[in-house]
């Protein structure tokens, strides 16, 4: 917990003070601390935006959290009640110091409400914390590790949908107008294909998606001893697919695509069938987690690599020049929600690969989480510097980061299912 404080101290005044570009000119400082005290708190009121103000207590939230956490671990108690707020008012004057720093770059704009807005989430993330991790080493700790060990298929149901599921509610624009909705439908594409043969992209996206969920979900029926039937298996699965495609009916610029339900619908198809022949309890083996590493790590590529637009030679100097060295730089430039998006799908396809990692180890080597982190480091390397070749895609450290995060969350996860694993499995 001390070690991932202060990481995110050192992540948040890194991220504060992008572009990193100062102007010290005393005149200048003074007007614009004079700005900071006396007008940013009313003008932050009267313009004020829910992405912002939401963003600000989101970002301090997990500050407020590992610093209760690095309290809680070194005292091996919850201490004062007033610990949360305590923490809170740490977190204020952090961010004030901040936001006072901020007054030093013409890029920045220092924010009173942006403080007070830091210093609310890092009192939630300290009160989240304080009650959590008391109780999971108590008696829901028991519960969260039995339940790890007896909903496993289920948990993995829940993270394979998490990629439709926000990939249809993406950018995040929800619309609950009745009117809105037949608008929305009528600028769908009924008509299979009617952009085109996008065949690799919907076996990737739609095909691939849906057949990991037929496969889990026919293996949890069974896991459950429920009826095995594959067409009503087939049904069930084909609901969450039509549920997950009209969900796009409530998002704005957002349509219903026929074709990618059609993929979907043929991957459950495939993904039931796959689990009458292959059982969930083999995947275990050595060759079944190889071969879901191989496929791991054959997602993380092609999502990195699309849409293949090759440069030619003369290309190359430019492409060269256009490499992020700066980490979230980018991410200052761009819209909140796409940059939300592009890290969730960062870690989204490196989770799999560290706990598929660790699922190969011994147990002897399952406690060293970071040369895990450190081996998926290696391949965001290598794929953003393939990225070199591809005419539409930027190469970033920053990518190579939220990878190497993933992977690392990844590994995380997978020691915590052995251990949980390992300690409900009765003694021989």
């Amino acid at each position: 917990m001390r070690l991932l404080l202060c990481c995110y101290l050192v992540f948040l005044i890194y991220a504060s003070f992008i572009p990193f570009h100062f102007n010290l000119d005393p005149n200048f400082v003074r007007w614009r601390i004079d700005i900071f005290f006396s007008h940013s708190l009313f003008r932050g009121i009267r313009h004020w935006s829910s992405t912002d103000v939401l963003t600000n207590i989101l970002v301090y939230m997990p500050l407020g959290f590992v610093m209760t956490g690095s309290w809680y671990t070194r005292r091996k108690s919850n201490g004062s009640r007033t610990l949360p707020f305590a923490i809170g008012v740490v977190g204020l004057l952090i961010a004030l110091a901040i936001e006072l720093g901020q007054a030093l770059s013409p890029y920045r704009s220092p924010s009173m409400l942006d403080a007070i807005c830091n210093g609310f989430g890092t009192f939630i993330g300290a009160t989240l914390s304080y009650h959590l991790l008391p109780a999971l080493e108590g008696t829901l700790g028991t519960r969260v590790a039995a339940g790890i060990y007896e909903q496993r298929i289920l948990l993995l149901i829940v993270f394979v949908l998490l990629a439709p599921i926000v990939d249809a509610l993406y950018p995040f624009q929800i619309k609950l107008a009745m009117v809105f909705y037949p608008e929305t439908f009528a600028m769908g594409k009924l008509t299979i294909f009617y952009n085109g043969w996008r065949t690799l992209d919907l076996f990737v996206e739609k095909f691939f998606s849906f057949a990991a969920f037929g496969y889990l979900f026919a293996a949890y029926r069974t896991s459950k001893s429920l009826p095995q039937r594959a067409a009503n298996v087939w049904a069930l699965t084909a609901i969450v697919a039509i549920a997950v495609e009209s969900a796009k009916l409530t998002i704005a610029a957002r349509s219903f695509q026929s074709e990618n339900l059609v993929f979907a619908l043929i991957g459950a198809a495939l993904g039931v069938a796959i689990q009458r022949r292959v059982s969930f309890a083999h995947l275990s083996s050595r060759r079944s987690l190889l071969f879901l590493t191989v496929l791991a790590i054959a997602l993380l590529g092609y999502f990195q690599m699309e849409p293949f637009d090759w440069i030619s030679r003369g290309e190359l100097r430019w492409k060269l020049q256009q490499i992020e060295w700066f980490p979230f730089a980018a991410y200052y430039w761009s819209d909140p929600r796409a940059v939300l998006f592009d890290l969730l799908k960062k870690l989204y396809l490196a989770i799999p690969i560290g706990f598929l990692l660790i699922a190969r180890t011994d147990k002897t080597v399952r406690e060293w989480r970071l040369p895990v982190g450190a081996v998926v480091a290696l391949l965001g390397i290598f794929f953003e510097a393939s990225q070199i070749v591809i005419r539409s895609r930027t190469p970033a450290v920053t990518d190579v980061l939220m990878i190497a995060a993933g992977g690392w969350i990844g590994a995380l996860a997978g020691h915590l299912y052995h251990s949980t694993t390992a300690s409900n499995e009765p003694a021989s």
